[in-house]
């Protein structure tokens, strides 16, 4: 046979001792002569018996060595274990070339390689916290790994940046850390390009970054990210409140949702470019952590809806315009700017959120000096006078002092009247023989008419112009509509009635809403709609 025959004889015995007895490592290694396996490769009591090996196999069980002996002709001489010393071990090393090994030894990484890995699992991060917070990091730089950073910084966990690349550590190759840097860059990223912060503090800019990761992380890894916080900023009171966290019983699930939630809020900011300042900032993280906390609810710590998330805004403008004016204060020149700021996000918010009962009391305080008319186009949205506060807004030059902290005032002002009208300017009434809330359930024969009126009343002094009123049934051919009468106008000044008859056609349930449409008074180019499902049928044969 073949030396090359017999090499791969051995070989093929080496990788079915490997796969079947799972030894920690296994090498296959050619004797290089019998003089040096004579002078001591193996001790003395197995020489005479392994005389002649060509090949031996070497496999390491941790605390001994198990090694088997070949002829020149491939045949099995012997298996034997011994003690794995480290004359042994350099016995072997001196009197043998190895042939092959398993496992097998991945090739040496170079700094370029480190780089590439680095920028995958970066890529990696980004899609994960954009997929799980719906979020929309692009990140501008390359990732590149340095065998030495200049500077090292430990807020910074050995990161440098050029115009290029964000160049990180590769000793933190296969380090748990490393996905700490990585979120804690792209975090930063977030909040940096938003462009909705003014005036945070450099070191509480990181700490807030460390804490969105402190509720994203878990295990080795946020142990890992706590101590590395801890030793960077240990006099900063964000760490106190981080401590709190984490001794607190939150399950994951709670903790995605308060990270979700905080980047929901700060999305509708974003919407609508308010700029916020650093306690402005904290007032939103603490708003959002004491729903965490208040775990008496089970649909506390969910993510919040829409509603929800104007509801926590409206929440934390009251905080801070009580805390910043006691309520209303004389107001010094200098601080009127933000005083109007305040004001309208705590009324566009209350307003948004479908909830504003406290806006009378805050109505009722309202005291008198130079910009009471930049409010009181407000206070009369509360009377439902909608005339005098649209052709106030609509003046660009009396929103000028707004924009400075809310860049987009006019948009947020649009989607503030927009609900206004559809939730509280106007009513639906809906009569039927049923006597319960809507949405309406109740029973019908087949071929029973179901009569319906539904009223559109208006309490406001704008006239709505080309309403259109349909019904919608789910699914359509399990009933039909009847419209009995309507309106002979489609301008709605107090109050406008449409009549139907519903008739089932075939057993089963099926689901009535109406859609309402008019022009808009505030944009007369746009229309406004308001759907709602208004009953449940049950069909009977």
């Amino acid at each position: 046979m073949s030396q090359r025959n017999v090499r791969k004889q051995v070989v093929q015995f080496g990788k079915r001792e490997y796969k079947e007895k799972k030894p920690l490592s296994l090498e296959i290694l050619r004797v290089k002569s019998r003089s040096v396996f004579k002078r001591g490769l193996l001790p003395s009591l197995s020489i005479k018996q392994i005389i002649g090996a060509h090949f031996i196999i070497v496999a390491d069980y941790k605390d001994f060595l198990r090694i088997y002996s070949f002829a020149s002709d491939g045949t099995l001489m012997m298996g034997e274990n011994l003690e794995k010393t480290a004359k042994l071990q350099k016995s072997i090393k001196n009197g043998t070339i190895t042939e092959y090994k398993l496992p097998k030894e991945p090739p040496k990484l170079t700094i370029g390689d480190i780089s590439s890995i680095f920028q995958e699992q970066f890529n990696k991060a980004q899609q994960t916290l954009n997929d799980l917070f719906g979020l929309n990091i692009i990140y501008p730089l390359s990732v590149k790994a340095e065998t030495r950073i200049k500077q090292p910084n430990i807020r910074k966990f050995g990161t440098e940046k050029d115009r290029e690349f964000l160049k990180i550590d590769a000793g933190y190759y296969k380090n748990p850390i490393l996905e700490v840097i990585f979120d804690r860059e792209l975090f930063l990223y977030f909040l940096e390009n938003s462009k909705l912060f003014s005036n945070i503090d450099e070191a509480l800019k990181y700490d807030y970054c460390y804490l969105f990761i402190f509720a994203h992380l878990k295990g080795e890894k946020l142990e890992k990210a706590f101590k590395l916080l801890e030793k960077a900023s240990p006099k900063v009171e964000t760490i106190k409140q981080l401590a709190h966290f984490k001794t607190a019983v939150f399950n994951e699930k709670d903790l995605k949702n308060f990270l979700y939630n905080i980047f929901a809020v700060i999305f509708l900011l974003k919407k609508y470019k308010i700029v916020a300042d650093m306690e402005e900032f904290k007032f939103l993280f603490l708003e959002l952590y004491e729903l965490l906390l208040r775990r008496d609810s089970p649909d506390i710590t969910a993510k919040l809806d829409p509603k929800g998330i104007t509801k926590v805004l409206r929440n934390i403008y009251h905080k801070i315009f009580n805390q910043k004016f006691n309520r209303f204060q004389e107001v010094e020149k200098n601080q009127m700017a933000q005083f109007l700021k305040y004001n309208y996000l705590l009324f566009c918010f209350s307003i948004l959120s479908e909830d504003f009962s406290f806006l009378s009391e805050f109505k009722s305080e309202h005291p008198d000096f130079e910009l009471k008319k930049s409010l009181e186009v407000l206070f009369d949205l509360l009377d439902f006078n909608l005339l005098d506060s649209f052709e106030y807004l609509k003046e660009a030059d009396n929103l000028k002092t707004l924009q400075k902290g809310i860049h987009n005032v006019k948009r947020l002002i649009e989607n503030t009247l927009e609900k206004f009208i559809v939730k509280f300017a106007l009513t639906i009434k809906i009569n039927s023989k049923l006597k319960s809330k809507t949405p309406y359930s109740w029973n019908a024969k087949i071929n029973e008419a179901l009569h319906l009126k539904i009223e559109i009343v208006n309490y406001s002094n704008v006239i709505f112009k080309n309403l259109d009123l349909n019904l919608q049934i789910k699914p359509r051919r399990r009933a039909e509509v009847e419209l009995l009468n309507e309106p002979d106008q489609k301008a709605l000044q107090t109050k406008l009635e449409w009549n139907f008859a519903l008739i089932a056609k075939s057993p089963g349930k099926l689901t009535v809403s109406f859609q309402l449409s008019l022009n808009n008074p505030f944009l007369e180019l746009k229309r406004l709609t308001l759907k709602e499902k208004i009953a449940t049928i049950n069909s009977l044969e």
